[in-house]
């Protein structure tokens, strides 16, 4: 029993887990460099709604996946009659290692390039937009170094690990860097069929971003009688639901070929645009709306909720 509770697993996200008080107590008392201040509001942002909208993702997933099943409905149902309830989550423990650590990335990396681009106080509107959306994809692209591996892993668990038998994460990353029995060490197991993911990713997070800061700044102009560090929660709502809208419409088609590149990394990108045909722009788009907008909402929400405590700014 105590054996199974000390796996390596569990001492790893324990270990990463103790990181979220320790950097609070830091920067209470002054200790946490300036600039990780905004990346552990961050990353605990990027864990709770990835850990909240897991078993959506995990529907998504296998939607996009699975050619054979077309319908939601059907979806559900095939995975309860397959692995109940528990099958909603498989792949969660990836989505922990992988949200902490690319969200902590993330995040320190986008405030950094943003102060960085923004020190020419002659910034005008457009130039603001292009300030955003370049801080968001340059820190978007680094971060995905350390995220795509375990996004590929927890796809591949979601998937019911039927090509990829993995008994856990780290099982899966040692395989991923060792795919035969002559191959000591191959980095470059861990990013396999990453071009569309990346594309993907960095597109949706520049375009979701950009869409929120670029709101967040109208309505703020609008409350000039009202200065405020934070943001009002209407406001923050109506822009986070915007920015994940229209980065989850612009980007669909590109989450279609990503999943099929991870789950089966054989079927070239040309191969799966013939299989999907016109369909692949909004197959699946009903989950993924749903699980992008509300983990939009809650990400901007649990941000500036977050940044109160550490005290930090977000927009700007």
């Amino acid at each position: 029993m105590i054996g199974k509770l000390f796996t390596r697993s569990n001492v790893a996200s324990l270990g990463i887990a103790s990181l979220i008080p320790a950097s609070y107590w830091l920067n209470k008392k002054g200790y946490l460099p300036k600039f990780m201040a905004f990346g552990f509001p961050g990353m605990i942002t990027q864990l709770v709604s990835d850990l909240s909208f897991h078993f959506i993702d995990t529907i998504n997933v296998r939607c996009k996946g699975d050619p054979s099943l077309k319908k939601l409905s059907d979806i559900i149902a095939s995975l309860r009659r397959k692995a109940g309830i528990r099958g909603f989550f498989y792949g969660i423990g990836s989505t922990f290692f992988g949200s902490s650590l690319g969200g902590l990335a993330y995040f320190t990396l986008y405030k950094q390039f943003k102060t960085m681009f923004k020190q020419d106080k002659s910034v005008g509107k457009l130039k603001e937009f292009l300030i955003d959306s370049a801080a968001a994809a340059l820190a978007e692209a680094i971060a995905l170094l350390v995220f795509f591996p375990f996004e590929t892993i927890k796809a591949r668990m979601q998937m019911d690990n039927r090509i990829f038998p993995y008994r856990d994460v780290f099982d899966a990353l040692y395989r991923m860097t060792h795919p035969s029995p002559d191959v000591k060490f191959k980095l470059t197991g861990l990013y396999d069929g990453c071009p569309p993911y990346f594309a993907q990713f960095i597109a949706y997070t520049t375009a979701q971003f950009a869409c929120y800061e670029t709101l967040m700044r109208i309505f703020r102009r609008w409350q000039k009688d009202q200065p405020d560090l934070y943001a009002p929660w209407k406001y923050v709502f109506l822009a986070s639901t915007a920015g994940g809208a229209v980065a989850s419409l612009l980007t669909n088609w590109l989450e279609v070929i990503t999943i099929r590149k991870q789950v089966d990394s054989v079927t070239s990108v040309r191969d799966i645009i013939e299989q999907e045909g016109a369909n692949i722009i909004f197959k699946g788009i009903g989950p993924r709306m749903i699980y992008n907008v509300s983990q939009s909402v809650m990400i901007f929400f649990i941000l500036n909720e977050v940044c109160r405590l550490y005290k930090v700014k977000f927009e700007g």
